[in-house]
């Protein structure tokens, strides 16, 4: 399974925001052709978490695209702050049981955010107990605004770092 964050502060709204919701698609296209779960989730700080089940698994049958989540995930966008706590936390929780257990995290951002130490902390516990990586995708980010992110991060790729080569090797690692 797989579970994307997507940064929906003020500062994604543009090509920003579409460029983050065409990566996330593009992986929830992998995930259905692969028959995983993919879980959404839009954050900004004074707004709540917004998340939705991308897919719906059948036991018997394909794993078919839920086009009223898919729709409502691309039109949604808070335009809030940037706090990455409340998705980080959800999605740590969300790999280490139920349905997106042994998954990864894709985090997708422009900003900086700090993160406390306990949280981190926290998640690489999880992270060693339940084998789940989180890949980060920074948007637009200067190189002296990563280091939060790396703080949390088992890769970063770079937006300016996208390339068909690039973007394969990272949705290969999914």
């Amino acid at each position: 399974p797989m579970v994307v964050c997507l940064d929906g502060s003020g500062s994604m709204h543009g090509s920003k925001e579409l460029w983050g919701k065409a990566v996330a698609l593009t992986l929830m296209e992998i995930a259905k052709r692969e028959r995983r779960r993919c879980l959404a989730m839009i954050f900004s700080s004074g707004h709540a978490l917004f998340e939705l089940e991308l897919l719906s698994k059948s036991p018997s049958g394909p794993t078919r695209v839920r086009d009223e989540e898919v729709l409502r995930f691309a039109e949604h966008f808070p335009g809030g702050g940037t706090d990455f706590e409340p998705p980080l936390a959800r999605a740590a929780d969300a790999v280490s049981a139920g349905d997106y257990r042994h998954g990864d995290i894709i985090f997708i951002t422009d900003g900086h955010a700090p993160v406390s130490d306990s949280l981190v902390e926290r998640i690489d516990r999880d992270r060693k107990k339940h084998r789940f990586k989180i890949r980060s995708l920074l948007v637009d980010m200067g190189d002296y605004e990563t280091r939060e992110v790396e703080r949390f991060s088992d890769d970063i790729l770079r937006i300016t770092d996208l390339s068909a080569h690039s973007l394969s090797d990272m949705f290969a690692a999914l």
